[in-house]
């Protein structure tokens, strides 16, 4: 994996951009839009995005993480690409549900069902 800002790691499963987030509180507003900010640069980058985001170690996340994703999903989405995110604890997963996330972003038990999904739906992946 290559190094990118402390707060994740990336690498390439074939086209798809592989993120592990390092941080246990997503909560820091500088924190997350510095992270956003190099997510945003991947998915502009490619001509149709495929991004997994693994949350194994995020505890909590604030407002304006979830907004940062929904943002980002929303980027990826018109360019045919997909971002799908996997290993949310049962408190992040709460929040996803009681604000209807759950029904709007691609949402997995872990990154291997992630990558797996993504590689269905989209064989050029």
């Amino acid at each position: 994996m290559d190094k990118s800002p402390k707060s994740f790691r990336s690498a390439k499963v074939g086209s798809i951009h592989k993120i592990d987030l390092a941080v246990p509180h997503l909560i820091d507003e500088a924190q997350i839009r510095s992270i956003f900010s190099e997510l945003h640069a991947f998915a502009t980058k490619d001509a149709k995005p495929f991004m997994v985001i693994d949350f194994a170690s995020v505890a909590h996340m604030s407002s304006a993480a979830l907004g940062a994703l929904i943002k980002l999903d929303n980027e990826i989405r018109p360019k045919h690409g997909m971002l799908a995110l996997s290993t949310i604890n049962s408190q992040i997963m709460t929040v996803f549900k009681i604000t209807k996330l759950d029904k709007h972003l691609h949402l997995f038990a872990t990154v291997a069902d992630a990558l797996d999904a993504v590689k269905k739906s989209h064989p050029e992946a």
